[in-house]
């Protein structure tokens, strides 16, 4: 009995780990945490061995994978529920009303932050990097560009802009950009197909809020197809850099936190469970399987390591945002879990 309790015990303390301390669903999370030198001395070390730490580990292994496909099974059984969604569809149309406008403040806030800070996307990708030089002027348009989409004035063409300056940065820093591929989703939402609220179309209540018509409705759906898939995507590959490609930087900030302190796991253990949970989650977001249960467990996790490793609040607003955007608009008929499913009136709970 006593052994059965100590192995509860390290499972509870195993989850509030990857879901408090290890699960980073900001991007490139572990570059904000690690200063310069830290960042290049962890880059320098060898990608994550993920056979050889399950091979070392397969019973913990399996124990976790069998306990996250069960927690899984239920949470998506309950949100199929038709009564649940039958109660909760008036509730989650309200939501989804306003899930566009959500994003495109988001974005705003989030350049508008950027500019405030001297960088743009993250911490890490100062204007230096692209407008060496023209710092002054880089922040002034990007300050612009956050203000009109804020505010509401010609948004179509400030995320336009958006989607410009993230080619450019691309260009300059290669693949590394997608860790932001959350920015260019919202961006070429609202720039192709319609900004979530106009400044301008304030008489116009139906165009300021959502759109209700059935071609709107549409259109709407086709916008958060992108949103989503490029959220999960941003998601997915931020964890895959940070804990597989270059694991260093993962055992770095488990190194210099001192999280083995708490539990009594071996350090690639922890970092390879937290990359399977974020990676899961961004494929369940893009692929709209349970993205609700997603986008919330990232609401949640992200507002708790925020405060464990005392991070700024400005380069997470885009990933807050554009989670909580996704929870707002729920399910459209692309999604895998309308698919699994079956077809129905409402949309899943989670």
């Amino acid at each position: 009995m006593k052994r059965f309790t100590t192995h509860l015990r390290r499972i509870a303390a195993t989850l509030s780990f990857l879901f408090v301390a290890g699960v980073s669903i900001a991007q490139a999370h572990e570059v904000y945490v690690l200063d310069g030198t830290e960042v290049a001395a962890a880059k320098r070390e060898p990608m994550l061995d993920v056979l050889g730490i399950i091979s070392n580990h397969p019973w913990q292994f399996m124990v976790w994978v069998a306990l996250a496909c069960a927690v899984l099974s239920i949470v998506f059984v309950t949100s199929v529920n038709r009564k649940l969604e039958r109660k909760l569809d008036s509730f989650y149309d309200v939501l989804k009303a306003h899930a566009l406008s959500v994003s495109q403040a988001a974005l705003g806030a989030a350049l508008l932050a950027g500019a405030a800070y001297g960088a743009i996307f993250g911490i890490e990708l100062p204007f230096t990097i692209a407008f060496t030089g023209m710092e002054s002027i880089a922040t002034i348009g990007v300050a612009v560009i956050g203000a009109m989409l804020l505010v509401g004035i010609a948004p179509r063409y400030a995320a336009w802009a958006v989607v410009a300056l993230f080619v450019w940065f691309s260009a300059q820093i290669g693949i590394y950009i997608l860790n932001y591929a959350a920015f260019f989703g919202i961006a070429v939402a609202l720039a192709v197909y319609g900004a979530g609220y106009d400044a301008v179309e304030r008489a116009q209540p139906r165009r300021f809020f959502a759109r209700s018509t059935r071609a709107d409705a549409e259109v709407l759906e086709t916008q958060f197809v992108w949103i989503r898939i490029s959220y999960g995507l941003s998601l997915a590959f931020a964890s895959l850099y940070a804990k597989l490609f270059y694991g260093g930087l993962a055992l770095a900030t488990v190194e210099k936190y001192s999280l083995t302190d708490y539990l009594p796991f071996e350090p690639g253990f922890l970092v390879l469970g937290a990359m399977f949970i974020e990676v899961g989650l961004g494929i369940a977001i893009a692929t709209g399987f349970m993205s609700r249960f997603a986008t919330l467990a990232a609401l949640i996790v992200l507002s708790i390591t925020m405060w464990f490793f005392g991070e700024s609040l400005w380069p997470h607003v885009i990933v807050m945002g554009g989670a909580l955007s996704i929870f707002m608009y729920g399910y459209d008929k692309h999604c895998l879990s309308v698919a699994v499913s079956g077809k129905s009136r409402w949309d899943p709970i989670l």
